[in-house]
């Protein structure tokens, strides 16, 4: 007896004149690129840079990982089943990780979102200024069972204290209940802009300690 999935291809690939348009960014992911997707998420990748690599929407990703989400509950069963390390030592390959170095100066990971790439030089500086939400935040976003407490800080200039890089002006968040409590965050260009970006972002990128 053939598998939901084998059915759904099935029509999408024999009968496409059937199948209602679901968007341009309706790939069709194998089991494994699922689970790869959770793997490298599992291991810090940005949701934006999946979704390049991939092809794939944001909210795709989300879905994925997102442990409420009714969609891809297969993939996060693997993971249960497989425990963390022995889930990244599965689907954690190197193939995978080339697709994300594929993208990594793509339109769509340099340039959060099409607002982002309207903008002009002169308006896409991070302001210092706007500061609404600086500051200590709690939060418990959907994909997260536990609240986490979110500290928003303005940074002139940072230093990678390993390597002496010097790290972007701008908005950076700090997750005080996740894997890396005293390290400082950012999630691409747009999230440095504001203090209200940070936190936004924050809250997508969110995830439970391991």
């Amino acid at each position: 007896m053939k598998t939901v999935e084998e059915l759904q291809m099935e029509l999408r690939t024999n009968h496409p004149t059937v199948i209602r348009g679901l968007g341009r960014f309706d790939a069709k992911l194998t089991f494994d690129e699922r689970c790869a997707i959770l793997a490298l998420y599992l291991s810090g990748v940005h949701r934006r840079v999946l979704a390049a690599a991939f092809g794939i929407d944001r909210r795709t990703v989300a879905h994925i990982y997102n442990k409420n989400s009714i969609h891809y509950k297969a993939v996060r069963t693997k993971l249960q089943e497989l425990g963390h390390q022995g889930f990244l030592r599965e689907y954690l390959t190197e193939e995978a990780t080339m697709r994300v170095a594929k993208v990594a100066n793509d339109p769509a990971v340099t340039l959060a979102d099409k607002e982002w790439r309207s903008k002009t030089d002169g308006d896409i500086l991070p302001s210092r200024k706007k500061n609404r939400k600086e500051g200590l935040h709690i939060i418990k976003p959907d994909q997260c069972e536990h609240t986490h407490r979110i500290m928003i800080q303005w940074f002139d200039e940072r230093e990678q204290l390993e390597t002496g890089e010097k790290l972007p002006m701008g908005w950076w968040y700090r997750d005080m209940d996740g894997n890396s409590p005293e390290e400082w965050f950012h999630s691409g260009k747009e999230s440095l802009l504001s203090s209200a970006n940070a936190l936004k972002m924050c809250e997508e990128e969110l995830m439970d300690p391991l």
